[in-house]
C-alpha cells in the first residue's frame, strides 16, 4: 500500500512539474496565409487596452514577416505562463472570415469572429522578436521592450 501511494505521488508530482515547462516549437497561424484580409503592425496598451496602428503590410511584406516569424525561437507553456499579456507591440492579422489573432513577444490572442478571445502561451525571445518588427517599422516607433519595475514578470 505504501509502494502504491509513493508511485501515485511521484507520478502526480512528475504530471504536475511536466504540465508548467516548455518545448521549442515552431508558431502555428490560425489559417493559411491564403485567407488573409490583412496585416498590420501596432502598438498596444496594456493599461487601456488601445492600439496604435503603426503600419499595414503589403502582401509581399506580410508574406515575408510571415515566414520569419515561423524561423523564430519558439516555445509554449504547457500551464501557466509568465504573465497574460502580449507586449507593447504586436502583428495583427484579419482574416477573411472576420477572425483575427494578435502576436506579441509573450503571448498570443486568437479572436474568433464573434469577437471572443482565447489566449495562448505562445512566446518569442523579445529580442528577436523587435527586431524582426524594426524590418518594416522604425524602431523608434516601436514601445522599449524594457520593463518597468512593476511589469516584471513574477
Amino acid at each position: 500500500m505504501k509502494k502504491n501511494a509513493c508511485l501515485f505521488l511521484f507520478l502526480t508530482l512528475l504530471f504536475l512539474i511536466c504540465g508548467c515547462v516548455y518545448r521549442a516549437r515552431t508558431y502555428e497561424f490560425d489559417q493559411p496565409i491564403e485567407n488573409i484580409e490583412k496585416v498590420e503592425i501596432m502598438t498596444y496598451d496594456e493599461n487601456t487596452n488601445t492600439t496604435s496602428l503603426l503600419k499595414e503590410l503589403e502582401k509581399e511584406e506580410y508574406t515575408s514577416l510571415l515566414n520569419s516569424i515561423t524561423k523564430l525561437s519558439c516555445w509554449k507553456y504547457f500551464g501557466d505562463g509568465m504573465r497574460f499579456s502580449v507586449g507593447k507591440s504586436i502583428i495583427y492579422i484579419t482574416y477573411i472570415d472576420g477572425s483575427a489573432e494578435a502576436i506579441g513577444y509573450n503571448n498570443n490572442v486568437h479572436i474568433n469572429s464573434s469577437g471572443e478571445w482565447e489566449i495562448d502561451m505562445y512566446y518569442f525571445d523579445d529580442y528577436e522578436f523587435y527586431d524582426l518588427l524594426s524590418k518594416y517599422v522604425d524602431r523608434d516607433l516601436l514601445p522599449s521592450i524594457t520593463f518597468e519595475e512593476s511589469e516584471m514578470p513574477q
